[in-house]
Protein backbone atom coordinates (compact mmCIF):
# COMPACT_ATOMS: atom_id res chain seq x y z
CA UNK A 1 0.00 0.00 0.00
CA UNK A 2 1.35 3.38 -0.99
CA UNK A 3 0.48 6.29 1.29
CA UNK A 4 1.45 9.98 1.01
CA UNK A 5 3.27 9.71 4.35
CA UNK A 6 6.04 7.51 2.96
CA UNK A 7 8.11 8.03 -0.20
CA UNK A 8 8.22 5.63 -3.10
CA UNK A 9 10.68 2.81 -2.49
CA UNK A 10 13.72 3.15 -4.72
CA UNK A 11 14.77 -0.03 -6.50
CA UNK A 12 18.11 0.91 -8.12
CA UNK A 13 21.20 2.02 -6.18
CA UNK A 14 24.87 2.64 -6.87
CA UNK A 15 27.58 3.15 -4.28
CA UNK A 16 31.28 3.88 -4.14
CA UNK A 17 33.58 3.89 -1.15
CA UNK A 18 37.23 4.18 -0.29
CA UNK A 19 39.48 4.11 2.73
CA UNK A 20 43.10 5.01 3.30
CA UNK A 21 45.47 4.34 6.15
CA UNK A 22 47.78 7.07 7.47
CA UNK A 23 49.78 6.06 10.51
CA UNK A 24 47.36 4.76 13.13
CA UNK A 25 44.34 6.49 11.55
CA UNK A 26 42.00 5.27 8.82
CA UNK A 27 39.96 7.74 6.77
CA UNK A 28 36.81 6.51 5.02
CA UNK A 29 34.46 8.09 2.49
CA UNK A 30 31.44 6.72 0.71
CA UNK A 31 28.72 7.98 -1.59
CA UNK A 32 25.44 6.32 -2.53
CA UNK A 33 22.89 7.22 -5.17
CA UNK A 34 19.30 5.98 -5.05
CA UNK A 35 17.97 6.62 -8.55
CA UNK A 36 14.53 8.23 -9.05
CA UNK A 37 11.52 5.96 -8.68
CA UNK A 38 7.83 6.80 -8.94
CA UNK A 39 4.80 4.94 -7.61
CA UNK A 40 1.11 5.67 -8.23
CA UNK A 41 -1.70 4.87 -5.79
CA UNK A 42 -4.93 4.04 -7.61
CA UNK A 43 -6.80 2.83 -4.49
CA UNK A 44 -10.33 4.28 -4.34
CA UNK A 45 -10.65 3.93 -0.54
CA UNK A 46 -10.19 7.42 1.04
CA UNK A 47 -9.01 5.81 4.30
CA UNK A 48 -6.05 4.32 2.43
CA UNK A 49 -5.57 7.01 -0.21
CA UNK A 50 -6.85 10.39 1.09
CA UNK A 51 -5.71 12.21 -2.07
CA UNK A 52 -7.72 9.99 -4.41
CA UNK A 53 -6.75 7.66 -7.24
CA UNK A 54 -3.77 8.68 -9.30
CA UNK A 55 -1.79 10.15 -6.38
CA UNK A 56 1.91 9.87 -7.28
CA UNK A 57 4.95 9.76 -5.04
CA UNK A 58 8.57 9.99 -6.22
CA UNK A 59 11.81 9.47 -4.35
CA UNK A 60 15.52 9.84 -5.09
CA UNK A 61 18.45 10.37 -2.77
CA UNK A 62 22.17 11.09 -2.47
CA UNK A 63 23.98 9.96 0.69
CA UNK A 64 27.52 10.96 1.67
CA UNK A 65 29.37 9.24 4.49
CA UNK A 66 32.69 10.30 6.03
CA UNK A 67 34.55 8.63 8.85
CA UNK A 68 37.81 8.57 10.76
CA UNK A 69 38.99 5.81 13.05
CA UNK A 70 42.23 5.19 14.85
CA UNK A 71 44.00 2.31 16.55
CA UNK A 72 45.37 2.70 20.03
CA UNK A 73 48.93 1.44 20.35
Amino acid sequence: TLTPLFPATTTRHASLGLAWLAGNKTYEAGIERAFPHEQTNNNLDPRVNPFGPGARVTHEQWTLSLGVSWALD
